[in-house]
């Protein structure tokens, strides 16, 4: 299929410059999950998580733990931007989720990165509330969770980028032992 082609979500297709799909290593051993291109990032790069201040921080902190030399592969829960940078509904992220289940069955990662609240959910449950579990290893139907906040909260000022440098260090630690 043309992703660019799709229609399913009438809305996005009128505030997407283009479908993003998801970008890095067919081998990688961590995918970053958020939840839908930026307008100002992704929606105009085409790479998830390029080209705006979150995908800024989150580049610059894997870079830091070492975190870049097991293969990454960074994506999103839809694949176009909602309108205002606004969050997918959740019609849009089931009109995409089987996008992100073939790109997590081709790759077979060791780690799920999910970063923010709807990713989260979307792997571990409506009720999860992330700021109880993130930055701690879950093991859910046999594949390693690993939930962060988004990094877009950090740029929103609700965490310090201390406080998430944190947990990608401890992330940088679980996976050589996994």
């Amino acid at each position: 299929m043309n992703f660019n082609e799709c229609n399913k979500c009438p809305l996005l297709v009128k505030s997407r410059n283009s479908v993003v799909t998801g970008r890095g290593s067919n081998s990688a051993k961590i995918i970053f999950i958020g939840e839908a291109p930026s307008q100002n990032g992704s929606n105009k790069t085409l790479v998830p998580f390029l080209g705006d201040k979150s995908g800024f921080i989150l580049r610059r902190l894997i870079e830091k733990y070492g975190i870049n030399q097991y293969g990454l592969f960074f994506t999103n829960l839809v694949r176009c931007s909602p309108p205002k940078n606004r969050a997918p509904t959740k019609i849009e992220i089931s009109n995409c989720f089987s996008n992100l289940q073939q790109e997590i069955n081709t790759i077979k990662p060791k780690i799920i990165v999910t970063l923010g609240r709807l990713a989260t959910q979307q792997f571990l449950g409506k009720d999860i509330k992330i700021n109880q579990i993130q930055g701690k290893l879950i093991k859910h139907l046999g594949i390693w969770i690993f939930p962060l906040y988004h990094p877009a909260y950090v740029v929103r000022g609700g965490i310090t980028k201390h406080e998430y440098s944190q947990s990608f260090s401890r992330l940088g630690m679980l996976i050589k032992n996994i």
